[in-house]
């Protein structure tokens, strides 16, 4: 299935009658091979722009990414123009999960061989932005509208299904309603993967859910494996025909505490054990240990009055903790009960919590540096704190919002006391006077790479277009303050006079407005000539061709690596390591400190090249699961730290050999303890060292979780045959076990799971360039 939402969605839930008729799609195949969605949009007048003519134009959504910007984009309009010499031109402009510009519009001309000669269109750019936009608007609008729908009934469905845990007891027939609740919650977030763009909390909560069917499994193959030890053989001579070897319980093995549970799984993948296979009970213990000593910390955090400045380390540190402990359990550092699992994620609820609320108090009462002290709960802030920058106009929230992507410049169609605005700088407009004055929002946005040539609704003029034709306009300012983007550049006021030219088809102007309109575009045009006369820099050569695949051209590393850099979880990890590795230098003989260095550095350029080597789009990690394997490697590097620290103080306790003389039993302890630290630092040194992998494991689980189950269906038939219980004979069990694994080697053989270098055709930006 499609990683695009809206490919699924079309795919599954949209019925073709429901769509306007003036809007007709279909499903087609690609030159390359993948499958998308064509949606016919109406023309109902001409439209020209400039020296092009618009002829037809649609919008694809398609089934799998050709390139780095299919791959960051959820659907794309294409536009074909003719110019006066009948020669054909085509427009993409790339849309995002939230209906927002991926990219500049890219622009080529098709030449007689049907190939696509990329052109430059900074002149024409906005207007064709604007001719994306409306072309669009009212496809994208019910196709989110059906999307909320679904999505909406999932989460219901969900809400319903968790009501029903409440009443279940804790007996064996509890245990399995529970079990069976599970997974049809599983198989809804599924779907939610499937529709919804907001993937990575919901692949969270699903990993929540994995871990919590394999506890309760665990749980559930114990009690089942206790009670075949108390079934009598009834048909003795029939035991002795064919002998029944029960899976004996140790006498010493008694069933498990909440906290203590065996792993079911790590019988189903081992073929030589024919018994329930605890995993060592210090790494469970150590779990429930940590959980119970962050519980005590959140106590004493909510008991004790103290300052916010003084609340502030401590939250974050143990937020980081916290955090540190809950992606170890999710490596496999730690096996956890149910218990253990709902103590985990209690606890991050009510740490979340105390960070959020501290984090509210600091921005209401204006503490801006304090705030960004606690810069880890940001992303958890509620997109009403948008609403509240603007309405108390608080220009400093804004930017910190900005600064730490809790908002986006593009924020759009909200309301505030009923009154509805389109974008933050419709609100900035539509709220500006010389008494209130929102001049600084608006600068903060437009440094931040907004644009000024939106519409006004009530105009219909361009933003930037009002300010110039108002030279008392409360934010007219904002030209002054980035000259140098604005009333000093050429592209400004090109663009601008694009859209003047445009908008008197789609907008009616009174005559009065249409004569400013013609006067301000000859200003435009004797200001463009102005500055050519005294321009510093070099314009562009629009009669140029462009190398549109080395405009995007490694992005895709680059722009992970940017996020990881801004990460609040990995700048404090990194921060640990640095600080840990301060303790360690003195420590450490000179000749070993540059080695060291090297060791432990976190090598982000490794990581880039790794993702542009990615060829096949489809298969681009999420960022959550490059953030993941960051931590991983970054957790690793704080154990490498604490073990080098350690063998320089065993070293230094390590006896000197004498000939003849046998070591006494400290000093061999010693010498083991040695050996045991220095296999643990190559172990960690190899997987630092090694290739960046990527790949989610919850696959695998849901792999083992199927087999396991075919391995029960496997055990009836056996006792349909004449076993006692669902106990198997040892060579049965082999037989079994044998199945299983060659149904596993089937399954591989098939193609699926991660997917093999060279398994599918070598795709580039081929979306962009054809």
């Amino acid at each position: 299935m499609s990683r695009n939402a809206l490919f699924n969605l079309v795919k599954d839930k949209i019925n073709k009658a429901k769509i306007s008729g003036a809007i007709d799609f279909s499903e087609l195949t690609h030159s390359k091979g993948t499958k998308y969605y064509k949606f016919e949009l109406p023309l109902d007048k001409e439209i020209t722009i400039g020296e092009y003519t618009l002829s037809h134009h649609h919008v694809s959504i398609f089934e799998k990414p050709y390139g780095w910007i299919d791959s960051i984009s959820q659907y794309h309009y294409t536009a074909y123009f003719k110019n006066q010499l009948g020669t054909e031109y085509r427009l993409h402009v790339y849309f995002d999960s939230e209906d927002n510009f991926v990219n500049r519009p890219l622009f080529s001309r098709v030449t007689s061989e049907n190939e696509y000669i990329p052109v430059d269109c900074e002149e024409n750019e906005e207007v064709f932005k604007l001719l994306a936009d409306r072309s669009t608007r009212d496809l994208v609008k019910y196709l989110r509208g059906e999307q909320q729908l679904v999505v909406e009934d999932l989460k219901k469905q969900f809400e319903v299904l968790e009501s029903q845990l409440t009443g279940i007891s804790e007996s064996m027939r509890g245990k399995e309603e529970h079990l069976e609740i599970l997974d049809r919650q599983i198989d809804i977030q599924k779907s939610l993967l499937l529709y919804s763009n907001f993937t990575p909390g919901i692949r969270k909560a699903l990993k929540h859910l994995l871990s919590y069917k394999k506890a309760l499994m665990a749980e559930i193959e114990w009690s089942s494996i206790s009670e075949l030890t108390l079934i009598p053989i009834e048909d003795k001579q029939e035991a002795e025909v064919e002998p029944v070897i029960t899976r004996s319980v140790s006498a010493k093995r008694e069933k498990p505490s909440s906290s203590k549970k065996p792993s079911f799984f790590a019988e189903a993948s081992s073929s030589k054990s024919h018994t329930v296979q605890k995993k060592p009970a210090k790494k469970e213990e150590d779990l429930s240990v940590l959980i119970n000593k962050f519980k005590l910390q959140v106590e004493q955090i909510k008991a004790i009055k103290l300052e916010d400045e003084q609340l502030i380390k401590q939250v974050v540190n143990l937020y980081a903790e916290f955090k540190n402990i809950d992606w170890k359990y999710e490596f496999g550092d730690y096996s956890a009960s149910i218990e253990d699992i709902k103590n985990l994620k209690a606890l991050r609820t009510k740490i979340e919590g105390i960070g959020v609320n501290l984090l509210q108090r600091l921005l209401a009462k204006g503490q801006y540096q304090l705030a960004e002290e606690i810069a880890p709960f940001f992303p958890l802030l509620s997109s009403n704190m948008v609403l509240y920058a603007l309405q108390f106009n608080q220009a400093q929230l804004m930017a910190l919002l900005l600064k730490y992507q809790t908002a986006s410049i593009h924020f759009k169609d909200f309301a505030i006391k009923t009154v509805e605005y389109a974008s933050i700088v419709d609100y900035c407009f539509k709220n500006s006077t010389p008494e209130t004055n929102m001049l600084d929002i608006l600068d903060l946005l437009v440094k931040n790479g907004e644009s000024l040539m939106g519409i006004d609704k009530e105009t219909g003029l361009p933003f930037a277009a009002i300010l110039l034709m108002q030279p008392n306009h409360p934010l007219r300012p904002v030209l002054e303050k980035n000259f140098s983007l604005t009333i000093n550049n050429i592209k400004f006021y090109k663009q601008l006079n694009q859209m003047l030219n445009v908008l008197p088809s789609d907008f009616p102007f009174d005559a009065k407005t249409k004569d400013e309109i013609q006067e301000l575009i000859k200003e435009n045009q004797r200001k463009i000539e102005l500055l050519k006369q005294g321009i510093t820099y070099d314009l562009v050569n629009y009669n140029q061709q462009l190398d549109v695949t080395q405009y995007f051209h490694g992005t895709a590393g680059e722009e992970f690596v940017k996020r990881l850099n801004t990460d609040p979880d990995v700048m404090y990890n990194k921060k640990e390591i640095e600080k840990e590795f301060d303790l360690l230098l003195p420590k450490l003989p000179r000749i070993e400190r540059i080695s060291t260095v090297k060791a432990i550095k976190m090598d982000l350029d490794k990581l880039r090249e790794s993702l542009n080597a990615i060829e096949d789009f489809d298969v681009m990690p999420f960022f959550e699961d490059i953030k993941r394997e960051v931590i991983k490697r970054q957790l690793l590097t704080l154990e490498m730290i604490s073990l080098k620290s350690q063998l320089i103080e065993v070293q230094k306790e390590v006896p000197k050999v004498v000939f003849g003389r046998k070591l006494s039993k400290g000093q061999r302890r010693i010498a083991q303890e040695q050996e045991a630290i220095i296999a643990r630092m190559s172990e960690i040194a190899a997987v630092l060292d090694s290739p960046y992998d990527f790949y989610d494991d919850s696959f695998y689980e849901d792999l083992i979780d199927s087999l396991s189950k075919m391995r029960e269906s496997l055990k009836h038939i056996a006792n349909s045959l004449g076993y006692s219980g669902n106990s198997l004979e040892n060579e049965n069990e082999e037989a079994t076990e044998k199945m299983i694994s060659g149904l596993m080697q089937t399954f591989f053989a098939s193609g699926a799971g991660k997917p093999k270098e060279g398994e599918e055709d070598s795709n580039t930006d081929q979306c962009v360039l054809q």
